[in-house]
């Protein structure tokens, strides 16, 4: 659609953020995206209004910045050669980014920060880059928020606005320029999380970390490495479940033992029998980070 759009309005800018130029007009293609911005003078009223129509006319309202602060943060974390924000204090601040699909109805942006207003306690920076898409600046300190706290929030937010709203809470670093390369990085696995792990609603790096690096390693290497623990899962259907939910136990026999409502002494039979059959101990650390990686594959090349 872009392309076309460019076809038509070959002076036209095409970004991620919202455009900042009085001559255009900026639109934002939620489809790929990205904002295309418009030299007012190449477009029609007739054209003006058909574009309003498909691609709601973006203006400053709709890029939420509060203040000197958070027009700072994002020069620093979006535009290369940008110093850091002037409040260099010797804290550590981490990225939470969010984004929102699946909205039934058009909701206004004030709105949803003052609900993030209300859910930190302690006063937090926030900057919308795109209608669905922002990022919450939060400083290291006792009463941050947890990952718990913002999972019980997510049910108000979707109640309350009529979407879908996934979360990814960076890791806390120093104000320098490695923040501004974490958050780059961050940002890959939060779209590569939204795209593999859409189920769930918060990620860290710690739970993407492990399904970001098996992606990433070819699939021949995955497919050789772990072909005995797959032909043992292939084999017992259920096995899988078993061993990826007692890793998760914190390999915690009873507990997973009362989640599969089996007794004790059947589940410890199934673990012995997957050491028997693959030569992976899960009761090792090296073992059992081995069979977790194997079960997450799995999961992601299991037939429909």
């Amino acid at each position: 659609m872009i392309n076309q759009l460019k076809r038509h309005y070959p002076n036209a800018i095409v970004q991620t953020t919202l455009p900042n130029f009085s001559h255009c007009y900026s639109f934002y293609i939620e489809s790929e995206k990205k904002y295309i911005a418009v030299p007012k003078a190449d477009v029609t009223p007739s054209e003006l209004q058909l574009l309003n129509t498909i691609f709601p006319l973006q203006t400053d309202q709709s890029r939420i910045l509060f203040g000197e602060k958070a027009s700072e943060w994002q020069q620093f974390l979006f535009y290369s050669d940008s110093e850091p924000p002037s409040e260099m204090d010797g804290q550590e601040y981490r990225i939470i980014q969010l984004s929102i699909s699946e909205y039934k109805e058009q909701f206004e942006l004030k709105d949803l920060q003052e609900a993030f207003i209300n859910t930190f306690s302690l006063p937090v920076t926030q900057i919308f880059t795109s209608p669905t898409e922002g990022i919450i600046v939060e400083k290291n300190h006792p009463l941050a928020i947890s990952e718990q706290d913002l999972s019980s929030s997510i049910q108000a937010f979707e109640s309350d606005f009529y979407f879908k709203i996934h979360f990814f809470i960076g890791q806390f670093r120093q104000l320098d320029y490695s923040l501004k390369r974490l958050f780059e990085l961050e940002k890959r696995l939060f779209q590569f999380a939204l795209q593999e792990k859409a189920n769930k609603r918060i990620h860290t790096f710690a739970n993407v970390l492990p399904s970001y690096l098996l992606k990433n390693t070819d699939i021949t290497s995955r497919k050789l490495l772990f072909n005995r623990i797959f032909e043992v899962f292939q084999e017992d259907i259920e096995l899988k479940k078993t061993i990826k939910l007692y890793l998760e136990n914190h390999s915690n026999t009873s507990q997973t033992a009362k989640q599969l409502f089996m007794h004790r002494n059947s589940l410890q039979y199934k673990l012995d029998k997957f050491l028997e059959k693959t030569g992976v101990d899960i009761k090792s650390f090296s073992g059992a980070i081995t069979a977790y990686l194997a079960c997450l594959d799995y999961e992601g090349n299991e037939p429909e």
